[in-house]
This record gives structure tokens, sequence and C-alpha cells, in this order.
């Protein structure tokens, strides 16, 4: 029963351990992000019904002038629509909450992204430097021989592959993350010290 209270206490210290500064912006990127859904929701109970368009009745010859194709000719109206339309601008929710919402959703997402870079950067830098340093140690000791031509083509190979990895990664980010540019920015806050 103590490990939901040990899991709690490490998150609770690593997110003491973070700046008060990293915090914040969090908390402005997740009420952003909760601002936009909010809207999109409200937009989506509060939209106007439109009716539905109704094809015109019974066959007959169409006018090519009255097409609304050609400059200067009106744009024809269906018997059955409404005369007097919803105005656009005044549904701004519609265009600007989905807007909102990944623009704070796409920050968290990349300062969560540049979060576990960080930590994983971390990792392997030390591991990269235990190994080298048994390695120094066991020639020293003259308990191996090390081919260090090897141990460069092999990390000439290793930088290569993660430099295509990193590529590909970078295209799925831009692709998949709706808001580059914040996402950019949350990358950037993470990655600070």
């Amino acid at each position: 029963m103590t490990k939901p209270a040990a899991s709690a206490e490490s998150a609770t210290a690593s997110a003491a351990a973070m700046p008060m500064w990293k915090i914040i912006t969090l908390v402005v990127s997740g009420i952003v992000a909760a601002s936009g859904l909010g809207l999109m929701v409200y937009s989506g109970v509060t939209a106007p019904e439109r009716p539905a368009a109704t094809a015109p009745e019974g066959p007959g010859e169409l006018d090519p002038g009255a097409s609304g194709f050609l400059p200067g000719q009106p744009r024809p109206t269906d018997p059955g629509a409404d005369p007097d339309p919803v105005d656009e601008e005044d549904r701004w929710l519609d265009d600007y909450s989905p807007a909102i919402f990944r623009l704070g959703f796409a920050f968290f997402v990349g300062f969560a992204l540049g979060y576990a870079l960080k930590t994983f950067m971390k990792i392997v830098v030390i591991i990269a430097g235990v190994l080298l340093f048994t390695l120094l140690g066991l020639e020293h000791m003259e308990w191996i021989s090390v081919n260090w031509d090897e141990v460069r083509g092999g990390y000439d190979s290793a930088a290569g592959w993660a430099q295509a990895q990193f590529a590909s990664f970078g295209d799925f980010v831009k692709g998949a993350v709706p808001s580059t540019a914040s996402a950019i920015g949350g990358l950037a806050v993470a990655l600070k010290k």
C-alpha cells in the first residue's frame, strides 16, 4: 500500500525540482487547451440549425447564366433557403476555438517531448560514460585490447542511423502536432535549464 504514496512523492519531488516558471507555463498551456476545448463544446451546443438544401422541384432546363459562375451574376438561392442566413462573423467560436485548443495542447505535447528527450539524453550520456571509462580502465590494466578503429566505425554508423531517425521524427512532429510553433516553444522550455 505504500507504493502509490512513494510514486506520488516522486512525482511531487520531480515537480518541485522543476523551476516555478516552467510549472506556470505548463499550467497556462493547460488552461489555454481547456478553454479552447470548452469553447469548441460551447460552439457545438449553441450552433444555429441550418436548413437542409433542397433540390429544385421538377425537371427543367437550367439557365446557364444563373449559375453564379459568370462574373456579375448573382448566385441563385434555393426556394426553401432562409433569406437571411446566419452571419458567419457572429460565429467566431467556430473558427477560433480549435486554434486555441491546438495552441495550448501543442505546447504541452512539445514540453512533454522535450522533458522525455532531456531525461533520455541524460541516461544515454551516463551509460556511455560508464562504458567508456570501463573500457579505458580495462585496457589500462591490460586485461583487454580495444580496437579503436572498429569503435569509431560503429560510432559513425550509429550516428548515421540516429540522424535518419531524428529526421523522420522531425517529420512526424511537423505532421502530427497541429501547432508546430507552439510545440517548439514547449520543447525549448523543457530543454532550458
